[in-house]
């Protein structure tokens, strides 16, 4: 996640079209109906999203991703 102090995240959120988070339905509806609800906007459960060794090399490449690189691509 992107580390943004906590106003500038919700204000980045607001002006999204939708909510990408990294856990489970089954696991955290409380937790994603309240998003849903405060942001007005989709809410997606994309996890768990958890690195492992066979993608080693895939996860070094993207440890060199920039914070700043991640959002340019979003906004495509």
């Amino acid at each position: 996640m992107l580390r943004l102090n906590s106003y500038k995240q919700v204000h980045v959120w607001l002006r999204s079209d939708g909510l990408l988070l990294n856990t489970m339905e089954d696991f955290d509806q409380t937790g994603l109906q309240y998003f849903r609800r405060v942001s007005g906007r989709p809410v997606w459960a994309i996890g768990p999203s958890a690195s492992s060794l066979a993608n080693k090399t895939r996860m070094d490449k993207a440890a060199r991703t920039t914070p700043n690189r991640c959002i340019e691509w979003l906004d495509m």
